[in-house]
């Protein structure tokens, strides 16, 4: 072979390297600008409800600061409340949460406490102890979550009562929307939520069945601003957990 067509060869060589480089390159900038679009589709695209059921929060919106210490303003105190409607009454080593049940917010699931709580109820052995394992401090001014509203921290004290209310599925009941102090179920229960701020950007979003007295918000203050907590993912909200769950002791103090 003379030097004419070894060089042609290699010519040729050249140009088919050429050419697979080029659409190696192609095909990776392809591939690129497919994955760009779609991450910036679903920047865009809104989020569901169900994207928040981890973490329970039904509605988000921005609001004045003001509005995270309001509570109830008729006249009449939680613990005159509590002078009169049973009360649910959690011992714990921070100190005792009193929640006065409202029956006239939640008339079924107040009912299904005190029936789980006084022993006619299908309950277990165990069925006065439960726990606070989620604990979040009150936001900082401004602070804005992913959907919009404030937060975090989400400004509240959140366990389970399931050795009271069972595994059974309670429904949606009409009532005020989460000011401080307030008790709320969580979806169909059994776990619940005490909220140290209210929370109008939620909505109606929860089944209220209670008030803490002021004494025992005292208790729910110190566990979230001071116990130690970590951070968690749960769903596309962040969490803060405590490090080590709260346990308590359930009971139903009658009213008067």
């Amino acid at each position: 072979m003379d030097d004419t067509a070894r060089h042609a060869m290699r010519r040729g060589r050249t140009f088919r390297c050429f050419l697979l480089r080029s659409c190696y390159s192609c095909c990776v900038f392809l591939l690129l600008c497919s994955r760009v679009e779609r991450a910036a589709a679903a920047r865009v695209m809104p989020r569901r409800e169900n994207d928040r059921e981890h973490a329970f929060v039904g509605y988000s919106e921005k609001l004045p600061e003001h509005v995270y210490e309001a509570r109830r303003e008729d006249a009449t105190t939680v613990e005159e409340e509590g002078a009169r409607e049973p009360m649910l009454v959690l011992e714990t080593f921070a100190g005792v949460i009193e929640i006065v049940l409202r029956q006239d917010w939640a008339p079924q699931l107040t009912e299904a406490l005190v029936r789980g709580l006084d022993g006619s109820g299908v309950v277990g052995a165990d069925a006065r102890e439960g726990w606070f394992y989620r604990s979040e401090a009150a936001p900082e001014p401004g602070a804005i979550d992913n959907y919009g509203g404030p937060g975090p921290p989400y400004a509240l004290l959140q366990g389970t009562l399931a050795s009271v209310l069972g595994t059974g599925t309670y429904e949606k009941e009409p009532g005020p929307e989460a000011l401080r102090g307030y008790a709320c179920l969580i979806g169909g229960g059994p776990d619940f939520f005490i909220a140290s701020r209210a929370h109008k950007e939620w909505g109606n979003a929860h089944t209220v069945f209670g008030e803490v007295t002021e004494a025992s918000m005292v208790v729910v203050d110190t566990v979230t601003e001071e116990y130690p907590v970590h951070r968690e993912l749960w769903g596309q909200t962040n969490v803060t957990v405590l490090d080590e769950r709260l346990a308590f002791a359930a009971s139903l103090k009658n009213g008067v």
